[in-house]
């Protein structure tokens, strides 16, 4: 049900926010909000104002601050992509949201996190 899909993305996004968590699941937590982003029937509750804007959020504030060299942020680098990337597909080419406001700023940081 809705409620519940809502319920997992929310305690996924606060447990990437919460240190003790964060510190020993924090790549399962990132594939796990993969996953979510992937299925239609999960990303069609998500509002774009509340839930695709966190998403997109947490997801690109983790490019910017990526730095090259910590085994941690390396081996959450493809999750963190793999979501983003699962997001934006599903959002809008499958679902046919309207989210150039949200997208335009992610696709901004991802050329300039190729271009480092």
């Amino acid at each position: 049900s809705s409620k519940e899909v809502l319920a997992l993305l929310k305690f996924n996004l606060d447990s990437l926010h919460t240190p003790s968590i964060r510190s020993v699941a924090q790549v399962e937590l990132l594939q796990m909000l993969q996953h979510l982003c992937s299925y239609t029937s999960y990303v069609c509750y998500f509002r774009p104002s509340m839930e695709i804007s966190y998403i997109l959020a947490e997801l690109t504030t983790r490019l910017s601050n990526y730095k090259e060299g910590s085994k941690e942020e390396e081996a959450c680098l493809i999750p963190t992509v793999k979501a983003l990337h699962h997001l934006i597909h599903t959002a809008t080419i499958t679902l046919s949201l309207s989210l150039e406001v949200y997208v335009s700023p992610c696709i901004e940081i991802l050329s300039t996190f190729c271009a480092s």
